[in-house]
């Protein structure tokens, strides 16, 4: 099963495509509405896979990235930010980790003190769509959750099971962007 395939089977319809004409890499992102829950939108990249990524032990990998939001968030600045950030991987040709944090920086986009993103395995999705399609490298699904710069500097700091404890402790609503601080 191709990429696109396996994001239709286990996220229902593809609402529409974003694409901004002034980029030179050929990554969309793809909207699906109410996943993975009823009142959010996943947004997921179509192409960044096509660059594979190499790994600090030497390995290549590929990779597309999951953004998931309360269909109250401006899709045009989300898409947007997801596209710069797939430029940054791309410049730097390096894969994300889980437990990585990029960030602090400028707020992800306007509307939000969030000036991080903590990439994750996608555990709020079926696990048959954390391995993607059928490529050689294999191409992994990451989660972006933005984070606080307090949040990105007790991953930094603590480490991301520790981060990851505190996130499954206290359950936040990981698609609200002004939700309460973790930390």
């Amino acid at each position: 099963m191709n990429l696109i395939e396996q994001l239709v089977t286990h996220l229902d319809k593809i609402s529409s495509v974003r694409h901004l004409t002034d980029r030179t890499e050929a990554i969309q992102i793809a909207l699906f509405p109410d996943q993975p829950f009823e009142g959010a939108i996943s947004y997921v990249t179509l192409g960044l896979s096509h660059h594979p990524l190499r790994m600090p032990d030497g390995r290549d990998i590929r990779q597309e990235i999951i953004f998931c939001s309360w269909n109250d968030a401006n899709p045009e600045h989300i898409s947007s930010s997801i596209l710069t950030f797939c430029e940054f991987m791309l410049s730097k040709h390096q894969p994300l980790l889980r437990g990585d944090v990029v960030g602090p920086s400028v707020p992800i986009f306007a509307g939000t003190m969030m000036n991080s993103v903590y990439a994750a395995i996608p555990v709020i999705f079926p696990d048959d769509l954390h391995l993607l399609g059928e490529t050689e490298p294999p191409t992994v699904l990451v989660w972006l959750i933005p984070l606080y710069e307090t949040e990105s500097a007790f991953v930094k700091q603590q480490g991301w099971r520790a981060f990851e404890q505190l996130m499954e402790s206290k359950n936040p609503d990981l698609l609200d962007f002004n939700r309460p601080h973790l930390c």
